[in-house]
């Protein structure tokens, strides 16, 4: 490992095979990679990281036995569990809320769930939960499915995906003195019948928001605007139906948009976003089997895929005249990969 690595961790689903955390390093010009630490925890199926580096929290999707995890991780790559504290059914996503408190996705719970974060990056019991009663017409739609959320550009907002209520639901945030924070239900935002609302992001001026549909594979464009989201202009992802949509990512300099496929076609689509949010599909890449999450380093370089079914984690060149992929051939083996997060040691 040397200083100029790329640092990431990486979420696997233990229950088909995989081992839990495990910390890797990168070098962006040789492309080797390097394991630097693993931990053994159950099904952590999403992560983040502190600003700091030196902490690392995951979910457990595990239905009645679900939780979030508190890991240590050391310059080295070294990780250490510290804690487990207990969540709502099938947490699938987290994040940070505010400087000390975390936001976590419960799947079946149909709940958005807060954890306050101490000094010494340990975790509270739950802080506040805010659950959901919608539904849909789809059989995966019998109550509310709360499977991403993401705080909006200007930081008033939080909103979430609600797979099964085919929303989004918008929450004000309410930020404390002391670094925590706590939410208030502000509205919704409805899509058509059996879209499944999956993952979101939001342009690089804050002006618009991508969404992700699982169940009707689609990229759905949205204007932004003081907490309120208004469509304007749904395209199709799969070049075949899979109703297995993935994870969806604008790129660092604001100009194109990735959206993942899984089962049918799996692949990555690749967007232009012009002035106005709308996109221009420019290109489809295949990748190996289940591309359920991606990231992209920091400097726009790179975007590595992990492919879950492969047991692989591709890396790709991005073409940085038209945000096109190219595959290195440098993968990395993993068993059972679901998540990637970038790690930064550079921040105090």
């Amino acid at each position: 490992m040397c200083e100029s690595d790329i640092k990431f961790a990486v979420g696997t689903y233990t229950v088909l095979g995989g081992e839990g955390v495990l910390i890797y390093s990168l070098n962006p010009r040789t492309l080797q990679s390097e394991c630097l630490g693993r931990q053994r925890v159950e099904n952590p199926s999403f992560l983040c990281a502190s600003p700091s580096g030196g902490h690392v929290y995951a979910v457990n999707e595990s239905g009645s036995q679900s939780g979030v995890y508190h890991l240590a991780v050391d310059e080295n790559g070294a990780l250490t569990a510290c804690q487990t504290v207990a969540s709502g059914a099938d947490p699938c996503h987290i994040l940070w809320l505010s400087p000390r408190t975390l936001c976590i996705s419960n799947y079946s719970g149909g709940s958005v769930e807060l954890f306050d974060i101490a000094a010494d990056g340990s975790l509270s019991a739950s802080a506040q939960t805010l659950t959901f009663h919608e539904c849909g017409t789809s059989p995966r739609q019998q109550s509310s499915h709360i499977h991403f959320c993401a705080t909006t550009p200007d930081g008033e907002y939080l909103v979430a995906d609600d797979l099964g209520g085919d929303c989004i639901h918008i929450l004000k945030i309410e930020h404390h003195s002391d670094g925590t924070a706590r939410l208030l239900r502000h509205g919704k935002t409805a899509v058509h019948a059996e879209a499944g609302p999956r993952h979101i992001c939001f342009g690089a001026d804050g002006r618009f928001a991508y969404l992700i549909t699982e169940l009707s594979d689609e990229v759905m464009v949205f204007g932004y605007n003081s907490g309120s989201l208004s469509l304007i202009q749904t395209l199709t992802a799969a070049p075949t139906p899979a109703h297995a949509s993935g994870h969806i990512m604008v790129h660092p300099n604001g100009k194109w948009l990735y959206a993942s496929v899984r089962r049918t076609g799996d692949g990555i689509a690749v967007y232009h976003i012009g002035d106005d949010g709308r996109l221009t599909q420019v290109d489809y890449t295949h990748t190996a089997l289940h591309p359920r999450h991606f990231n992209i380093t920091p400097d726009g370089s790179l975007l590595l895929c992990a492919c879950r079914d492969s047991d692989t984690i591709e890396v790709y060149r991005i073409n940085p005249t038209d945000g096109t992929l190219l595959d290195t051939l440098h993968h990395i083996s993993v068993a059972k990969a679901v998540c990637i997060q970038f790690i930064d040691y550079n921040h105090s």
